[in-house]
């Protein structure tokens, strides 16, 4: 028996929430039915109070009922359904959460949810605009039903996608907690022109009886990553390729945020960290580029994707804030940095060789680096077996 809470602005979504409802509660499934509209709805019994939403959003009754716009309302009202669903999480009342929506109810949706962990299967079917659900994953794991057709009612057309719907969610089983699971898991991260020496670490993992789990920096992937960190997913961590920091600094498209580089530290999670991919930050097609960036030393990686060279002055930038974050004080951290490269581009003969710009980061690094962390120097390319046996031994000693 599955434990699904589902959430809906009833006064809007009425038709299409007790069809969902009813196929739900086909299964012998336990369903919380919580109801998050403006207006209360008396043909559907939600199992959530509302009374209860109100407090726990923080404001009087009678000061949400003056309020004119529907938008600040179910702003108001995510506050207190977020609070509301980390309670009902730490109880164990739910193993899986779904709603639907359009605009308002997808964003709704997509804020009262953020503190669940990944573990947590989340579906949403939606006739938001294709740019905000995009927007949307790239922050949570979350399972979207797009429809084109806009919810005003049943048809022939939304009972079929909603029937695909709520068959996937009943078909969720319950996984294995990953405390069970014998091997440690290292979290790594990669990209296009670090792959070899993630491959070749995961390898050399596998045959010290680690599991990997690689992500990809591309500011997505940053994110998911310092999510994994912070629920101890990982046993340990090899934060290879740090890319989405020289985003960051520059504005490129594959930032991670301020609180990437972060979470290991946090958590106590031992971990070694490379200046991977730090020679690039991307951009999008090559007319996306910013004019003042346009005499800077460019390469179109694909027809969507164009890479510009870090200079002398962003890679000091980018050592800083990696010596500010990295603020060790009672877990493993080591810092490793290759002398012969940071990337499949930044070698001898390639478009964005540049020892000078590397080695502003190295003297940068040293300078500002807290006194615990380790900086190992290794003479050789990021993508050399020897730096990736460095790495590993590192892990294999120290986690």
């Amino acid at each position: 028996m599955q434990k699904i809470l589902f959430i809906s602005t009833l006064d809007s979504k009425l038709d299409e929430s007790k069809y969902i409802i009813k196929k739900l509660n086909s299964n012998k499934n336990k369903l919380i039915i919580f109801d998050v509209g403006i207006k209360k709805t008396s043909s559907i019994k939600s199992n959530i109070n509302r009374n209860k939403l109100i407090d726990y959003s923080g404001l009087k009754k009678n000061k949400i009922e003056k309020l004119k716009e529907p938008s600040k309302i179910l702003n108001i009202f995510a506050i207190g359904a977020k609070k509301i669903i980390n309670e009902l999480f730490k109880k164990n009342k739910f193993d899986i959460i779904c709603s639907i929506g359009g605009g308002k109810g997808t964003a709704l949706f997509s804020s009262i949810i953020e503190d669940l962990p990944l573990s947590v299967p989340k579906f949403i079917i939606t006739s938001a605009r294709p740019a905000m659900i995009s927007k949307i994953c790239e922050k949570q794991n979350i399972i979207v039903f797009p429809t084109p057709i806009d919810f005003f009612g049943l048809n022939s057309f939304n009972k079929k996608t909603l029937d695909i719907y709520t068959s996937s969610i009943l078909s969720i089983k319950k996984s294995k907690k990953l405390s069970s699971y014998k091997k440690k898991i290292i979290g790594i991260t990669s990209f296009g022109v670090t792959t070899i020496a993630v491959n070749l670490c995961v390898k050399l993992l596998k045959n010290k009886n680690y599991d990997s789990v690689v992500l990809p920096a591309n500011g997505a992937g940053g994110r998911f990553f310092e999510k994994l960190i912070n629920e101890k997913y990982f046993d340990g961590v090899i934060d290879l390729t740090t890319s989405e920091i020289a985003d960051e600094v520059v504005g490129g498209t594959a930032s991670a945020g301020k609180h990437r580089l972060t979470s290991a530290i946090k958590m106590k999670i031992p971990q070694i960290v490379s200046t991977g991919a730090i020679d690039m930050v991307n951009f999008s097609s090559l007319n996306s580029i910013p004019k003042k960036f346009l005499k800077r030393n460019l390469y179109q990686h694909t027809k969507f994707t164009t890479l510009m060279r870090t200079n002398v002055y962003e890679n000091i930038k980018i050592a800083k804030i990696m010596a500010k974050r990295l603020l060790n004080k009672n877990s493993k951290c080591a810092v490793i940095y290759p002398e012969k490269g940071f990337s499949d581009y930044d070698k001898k003969n390639k478009f964005f060789y540049g020892p000078k710009e590397n080695k502003s980061w190295l003297k940068t690094f040293k300078k500002y680096k807290f006194k615990n962390i380790q900086l190992i120097t290794s003479n050789n390319h990021i993508n050399d077996a020897k730096f990736s046996n460095t790495v590993v031994d590192w892990i294999q000693n120290n986690v």
